[in-house]
């Protein structure tokens, strides 16, 4: 709550936080409104968007959730975990929420952030990646202890370690499904991809086999696409970039359309599939730091982008007659 900046205006004040909240103050009425609210500390990482309504939700490295209305581009509810946050998801059908803490902490949340539906201790390191299956029966967490936790959700709700994929030489960037659940592609921070089949698990190691031939992948239909490595995206990169000036995508066939964010503080927007190199696009600026995080809305009307530094959370809304 620490004071920042002050504006008066007659009988009212507004007043700036460190805490990154805008609070109206009436001086007639002794009475105070909190006109906005966000993250405020550290960098903002963690972003995903609701599978049917027009809802996200962030998280941050001061430990808060928050999830926000879209069309009334208001906060809807927020919660504190105590711990740095960079990593959260909204599961199949909308029900839980998942968010990877420091220190490899997962604390699976109900949609409204009230209740805490589970609690897992996932690997040794912070964790950058999550995503549910299709299907809703899995949950792959990537961690930077160069690890993926493939977690199995049970009828009853809880949450069973699956197996893991061990074979990355670096830490886990980007991880997305198959249409039909059986498969999983990655990135890492050393550039790989790497294919893992979720149906062939160890019993005694827990591991789960690699596909090592890419060959054999190139027909599986994926549910998402958010791997900045790929066939469908290989046209995104600048020239003389290297494999960490793009933080993030977002490929969607059904739109024909694949959002960046990128280490320059830009969103840009390209058709999808985008393979050829120095692809036309539009870039957009707002953010006064790298964007690490970009997504659709679900119905493909809106972005969705998170700063770093600048901790800002910005809506764009997509127009057709600006596509590249």
């Amino acid at each position: 709550p620490v004071v920042r900046s002050v504006s008066v205006l007659q009988n009212r004040l507004l007043i700036g936080t460190m805490g990154s909240d805008i609070i109206e103050y009436d001086m007639n009425q002794s009475m105070a409104t909190k006109i906005s609210e966000g993250h405020f500390k550290g960098e903002t990482w963690g972003l995903d968007v609701h599978p049917t309504e027009r809802l996200f939700v962030t998280c941050g490295d001061e430990g808060s959730v928050m999830v926000w209305d879209g069309p009334r581009k208001t906060l809807r509810s927020k919660r504190s975990l105590g711990a740095q946050c960079r990593a959260v998801c909204y599961s199949s059908d909308g029900s839980e929420i998942a968010c990877g803490l420091s220190q490899g902490h997962l604390v699976i949340l109900s949609n409204n952030l009230r209740e805490v539906v589970a609690e897992k201790n996932v690997g040794r390191d912070w964790i950058q990646t999550m995503k549910y299956s299709p299907d809703g029966r899995l949950l792959a967490v990537g961690s930077h202890d160069r690890c993926i936790w493939v977690w199995q959700v049970e009828e009853d709700g809880s949450y069973r370690l699956r197996g893991r994929c061990l074979g990355h030489s670096s830490y886990i960037t980007h991880i997305d499904f198959s249409a039909d659940s059986n498969f999983l592609q990655s990135n890492c921070g050393a550039y790989e991809l790497l294919f893992w089949d979720l149906q062939m698990v160890s019993s005694k190691s827990k591991q789960i086999k690699r596909v090592t031939s890419a060959t054999a992948m190139r027909d599986v239909e994926w549910a998402t696409w958010t791997c900045t490595l790929g066939w469908p995206v290989q046209g995104i990169w600048p020239a003389c970039s290297d494999g960490t000036d793009i933080n993030a995508v977002d490929g969607r066939v059904d739109l024909g359309s694949l959002v960046t964010a990128d280490d320059f503080g830009k969103v840009k927007l390209f058709r999808y599939p985008c393979v050829t190199a120095g692809a036309i696009h539009k870039e957009y600026r707002g953010h006064s730091s790298h964007v690490t995080n970009v997504k659709f809305s679900k119905d493909g009307k809106y972005v969705y982008s998170v700063g770093g530094n600048d901790r800002t959370v910005i809506q764009w809304k997509v127009r057709e007659d600006l596509n590249p």
